[in-house]
């Protein structure tokens, strides 16, 4: 995979952040496009993809596995009998076991039940939204990243802090209102309370391309909306199920 180049190939901001109990660091955040394969023009075959891998590098190019999102969440094996990959084993990794980012920034924070469903969830109600701008984009990469390793949430309710917030395991680290604002408005959605314009759902089916070996480079997320059937389409099928029916029945009387 290799990333792709050229006008309108990427919507990442960069913005303070803190991760665990370490210094604040600079870091991109938002979606870009790349290409399967190693060319990087920008076209029609070129795709969104978010990182499901805040604490290392992203190389380009780089050799991925490609598997489905319930895969890389509840690990897979690259070959049979081989070592599980995928969500636990990047957390497993140096970057994630560093003293300040162990236990606050960790995979123990949540359960990959929970993980799975609040990426779906995230992704249906907001990922086209996210496209609309940079500082969507960087808030939606943002609460990926709070699904992923900041699960701990307020000890009542188990849900997701606000941006302003500065006791949790990933935290924004700078003064200005619109992206942590924008960051609020998804994490609300993931609390139970999507704002207007958000209430709809798309249906998707993810493919994450994951480094192998695990931590190489970074995890990627694709999202790639369902085919709806048409009304016409619905309705064809119901009446080759009815024919098939009542050709049953009527054989019945001879």
């Amino acid at each position: 995979m290799t990333k792709a180049t050229g006008s309108g190939s990427s919507l990442i901001e960069t913005h303070s952040l803190v991760f665990g109990n370490t210094s604040a660091r600079d870091t991109g955040l938002g979606a870009w496009k790349v290409n399967e394969g190693t060319s990087n023009a920008l076209g029609a075959n070129s795709f969104w993809v978010y990182c499901l891998d805040p604490l290392n590098n992203y190389l380009s190019p780089d050799t991925y596995d490609k598997v489905s999102l319930n895969n890389f969440v509840n690990g897979y094996q690259a070959t049979p009998g081989g070592a599980t990959m995928g969500y636990a084993s990047i957390f497993a990794g140096a970057n994630y076991q560093a003293t300040g980012i162990k236990g606050m920034y960790d995979d123990s924070t949540t359960t990959t039940s929970r993980v799975l469903a609040d990426l779906t969830n995230l992704f249906e109600h907001a990922y086209s939204d996210s496209l609309t701008s940079s500082t969507k984009s960087a808030a939606f990469q943002f609460a990926i990243w709070e699904i992923l390793g900041d699960g701990a949430g307020k000890s009542s309710d188990k849900k997701y802090y606000s941006a302003a917030y500065t006791n949790s395991g990933l935290d924004v680290n700078e003064t200005g209102t619109s992206f942590k604002n924008q960051v609020d408005v998804y994490l609300a959605g993931l609390n139970g309370t999507w704002a207007a314009g958000l209430t709809g759902t798309t249906n998707y089916t993810f493919s994450v391309y994951n480094p192998n070996p695990s931590g190489s480079g970074q995890a990627l997320i694709r999202a790639t909306a369902r085919a709806v059937p048409e009304p016409g389409s619905l309705a064809l099928v119901s009446l080759a199920v009815f024919g098939v029916v009542y050709t049953r029945r009527q054989s019945k009387k001879h």
